[in-house]
């Protein structure tokens, strides 16, 4: 599972994007949140070319979540 990641002053990097009922959005693959990535990027330029936006700025990452499994040798 991956999540796009918002960095906040206080919290450092967390998952702000929710889904309609209020629980953070979560991808099956990094594609997938990369294209909703791209489109939050296309909608916050077409703001700033409407002039509903002076202009726009985030610091996201896209991370992988869940348990990561280690082999012992």
């Amino acid at each position: 599972m991956f999540e796009v990641q918002t960095y906040t002053f206080c919290d450092g990097y967390v998952n702000t994007w929710l889904n309609a009922d209020d629980t953070p959005r979560q991808y099956a693959t990094r594609k997938q949140a990369m294209a909703d990535l791209r489109d939050y990027f296309a909608d916050c330029q077409g703001a700033v070319d409407n002039g509903e936006m002076l202009d726009f700025e985030s610091d996201l990452i896209i991370v992988r979540i869940g348990a990561v499994l280690m082999h012992s040798m």
